[in-house]
C-alpha cells in the first residue's frame, strides 16, 4: 500500500517537520532536516504497545496533542517489535520477508535496548557495535 506524503509546519522533537507519513491511525513517521522518528498518539500506544515499551518514549506535547515519540535510528525498533506481528505489511509493504526484519529489529534491540527485550521474555543476540 502506498503511503501518502504529507507537507507539515508542526514540530517535534527532532525539530520542524518537513514531511510526515501515516503509516497507520495513530502512527506516524515524521521526518525533519536533521533527524526524524515516530510519532504515537497516546491512545494508539496504550492499545497496541506494551507498557515496557511506552517506558521509552519521549512525550511531545500536552492534552490532545500529546504524543509518543521515538527515533528513527534505534528507539522505532521497539515500536516496530511490538507492531510486527500484527501490521507487518502495513509497517514495511506487502511482501516484506516479515522473519528477515524481526530478525534486523532483533539485532538493533540487542544492540541498544537488552533490557527492553529481556523484560519481554527475549534474550538479546549478540551485539554488532560496541558502545
Amino acid at each position: 500500500m502506498p503511503i501518502k506524503s504529507m507537507k507539515s509546519k508542526r514540530m517535534s522533537p527532532w525539530g520542524q517537520v518537513d514531511q510526515s507519513e501515516r503509516l497507520l491511525p495513530g502512527l506516524t513517521m515524521v521526518f525533519t532536516p536533521g533527524h526524524g522518528g515516530l510519532m504515537l498518539t497516546e491512545k494508539f500506544a496504550q492499545k497496541h504497545l506494551s507498557a515496557g515499551a511506552i517506558a521509552y518514549a519521549d512525550v511531545w506535547g500536552s492534552g490532545a496533542s500529546k504524543r509518543l515519540c521515538y527515533e528513527e535510528d534505534c528507539a522505532y525498533a521497539i515500536v516496530f517489535w511490538e507492531l510486527i506481528e500484527k501490521f507487518g505489511e502495513a509497517l514495511y509493504g506487502a511482501g516484506t520477508d516479515i522473519e528477515e526484519r524481526r530478525q534486523s529489529l532483533l539485532q538493533t534491540l540487542s544492540d541498544y535496548y537488552p533490557k527492553y527485550l529481556r523484560a519481554r521474555g527475549v534474550e538479546p543476540c549478540a551485539p554488532l557495535n560496541e558502545h
